[in-house]
Formats: C-alpha cells, structure tokens, sequence
C-alpha cells in the first residue's frame, strides 16, 4: 500500500482512496472486498478474508494497472 501511496502522490498530486465492505459476514470465514480509486482516474478490486488483505491486494492490481498504461504509452 506505501508503494502506491508514494507514487500516486508524486504523479496525481493526492493520495489514492479506499472503502472497504465485508461481502460475506455470516460466513465462518469472512470475505471483504476492497476498492482503491486514484481521484480523476483509475479504480482496481481486491478480496480477501482480512480487510488489510482486501486493501493490499486492491492496491496490488491498482499498481500493475498504473504500469501497464505507462508502457502503453510508450514508443
């Protein structure tokens, strides 16, 4: 999560944004479902069974996404 903190900080000029819903409370094993939003562009999904898990996971695929737009980008 810092990694994306730090570099959406430096390229957007803000921090990116988390909300965090349990999906399955009554479950013997929770499931919750994390979602990261950079303001004015992109927003990725994680899941786990522990909301930290969820929010690393969200930012996880937010990264990949933030690198593959650079590369497509580029000549």
């Amino acid at each position: 999560r810092s990694n994306l903190q730090n570099l959406v900080q430096a390229r957007f000029g803000s921090l990116p944004v988390y909300t965090v819903d349990a999906v399955d409370e009554g479950a013997q094993e929770p499931e919750f479902e994390a979602r990261v939003g950079v303001p004015g562009c992109l927003e990725a999904l994680g899941r786990a069974r522990t909301k930290k898990g969820a929010m690393r996971q969200a930012a996880s695929v937010m990264l990949q996404r933030i690198n593959d737009e650079e590369q497509a980008e580029e000549p």
